[in-house]
């Protein structure tokens, strides 16, 4: 439930509480809802979420904490410490789940991919359990959109919709892969469902919570037993890297001005 829409915290509990938890329960039992569903804004997610949370008759109904990430473009940061506090506040079965984000208006550009990756990896740090874009495939102008507020897609094609002669198949060389896919795949194509994230130590020169940070890191135990750590870069000059884990050793090696890396190795034995 989009928390711009109700107002204020104790309009969606009661909501919740006396409608549409009831309702969702008797009719539909396996659908999940979320409350929230907004920016990571100070001093409004994690007190609504409070506020939900505190009465157990609307909090039985609840499955998780939903966010969205426009709030970078309001010049207020990631915030993913409010992703930790939010967690906090939410019993083990909750969960948080990123379930939006995009960049408007349509002008793809490095940096976008970048400030996806940074989003990921920190909401990915701070207990969120997904990451979801908000248009995988948009045209060549960024819609379509009835009201022409047109957005950036990891792809994109090459022309507009309605003007296709393919019949609604798209070929390859009508697609544009933006810099969004590229490092939102370093991530959905390595931390495998079920993966469990692990704790990472960075030495950080910026305030995360504020800019994007120089380094990016996260790191997940897979499944098959495989760990993956995700690596990014977005300085404008070569960083030395070491990467170096307890049970497996460690690697010195070399990141790219504005490159990410992701690595793949057995940390425990087979």
């Amino acid at each position: 439930i989009n928390a711009e829409y109700m107002g204020t915290a104790s309009s969606q509990r009661d909501f919740v509480r006396d409608y549409l938890g009831p309702r969702l329960r008797q009719d539909h039992p396996s659908v999940k809802l979320m409350i929230w569903d907004h920016n990571k804004y100070v001093g409004k997610m994690v007190p609504w979420v409070r506020t939900i949370m505190s009465d157990p008759d609307a909090a039985q109904y609840v499955s998780g904490v939903a966010n969205h990430w426009y709030q970078i473009w309001e010049n207020e940061g990631y915030n993913f410490d409010l992703m930790n506090q939010t967690h906090d506040l939410l019993p083990a079965e909750k969960f948080i789940l990123s379930t939006e984000a995009c960049v408007c208006p349509f002008a793809p550009a490095w940096e976008h991919g970048e400030q996806y990756g940074t989003d990921i990896i920190g909401n990915l740090n701070s207990w969120s359990i997904g990451w979801m874009d908000w248009n995988l495939l948009l045209d060549g102008r960024g819609g379509p959109n009835h009201v022409e507020n047109f957005c950036e897609a990891p792809i994109t094609r090459k022309g507009v919709f309605y003007n296709s002669s393919s019949n609604g198949r798209l070929r390859d060389d009508e697609l544009q892969y933006n810099a969004q896919y590229f490092y939102m795949g370093h991530i959905s194509k390595y931390v495998l469902p079920g993966s469990q994230v692990i704790h990472t130590e960075v030495p950080q020169p910026d305030d995360v919570q504020r800019q994007m940070p120089l380094v990016s890191v996260v790191a997940v135990d897979r499944p098959d037993r495989k760990t993956v750590v995700v690596v990014m870069n977005t300085a404008n000059v070569t960083l030395p890297f070491v990467l170096s884990d307890n049970l497996a050793g460690f690697l010195q090696t070399m990141l790219p001005p504005h490159a990410i890396a992701t690595f793949i190795y057995h940390s425990t034995p087979i």
